[in-house]
């Protein structure tokens, strides 16, 4: 009688193990795919190829310095390449008289997050106005987290690349 109560917890014990196992496998896989996710307003607004922008430099919310300048920069050249007609801002981020729409925004986050891998990780909010009717037309948020063997400027300049079209 003994044995077999022997044999009966040593069955339990490596059922336990298994379904512990199994469990440890579930719990990595979600958290590697929460570790390289990426959040993108998929609506973003089509902006209109015969109009002009301006964009200003971001408000930095953040403790890396010259981010909202870095992150302004970025949106610039990624409508410049995709055929947007840009003009700068006057001395004093003031606005260009051609200018059809501003574009300005905030920087949240822009760093790396801590860790043994440190990935680099963004959130950005981004603001268009009409400059005629001094109203705001459109505004999203971008967040987003990369893999450790990226920048932060080749992040940010990814996902500024899928949202604009």
């Amino acid at each position: 009688m003994y044995d077999l109560s022997i044999k009966n917890i040593n069955i339990l014990n490596r059922k336990g193990v298994k379904e512990l196992k199994n469990l440890k496998v579930f719990i990595s896989v979600i958290i590697l795919c929460m570790s390289c996710s990426t959040v993108i307003n998929k609506n973003f607004r089509q902006l209109d190829k015969g109009k002009t922008y301006t964009v200003l430099p971001f408000k930095n919310y953040t403790e890396t310095p010259m981010a909202g300048h870095r992150v302004a920069s970025v949106i610039e050249a990624v409508l410049a390449s995709k055929g947007y007609v840009i003009v700068k801002a006057k001395e004093g981020n003031k606005i260009h008289p051609k200018a059809d729409y501003i574009i300005s925004g905030t920087v949240n986050e822009y760093g790396y997050k801590a860790g043994l891998e440190g990935k680099p990780v963004i959130s950005i909010s981004l603001y268009i106005y009409d400059t005629e009717s001094n109203k705001l037309v459109y505004s999203g948020s971008i967040s987003a987290t990369g893999w450790s063997y990226e920048s932060v400027s080749t992040l940010l300049q990814r996902v500024v690349d899928e949202v604009i079209r």
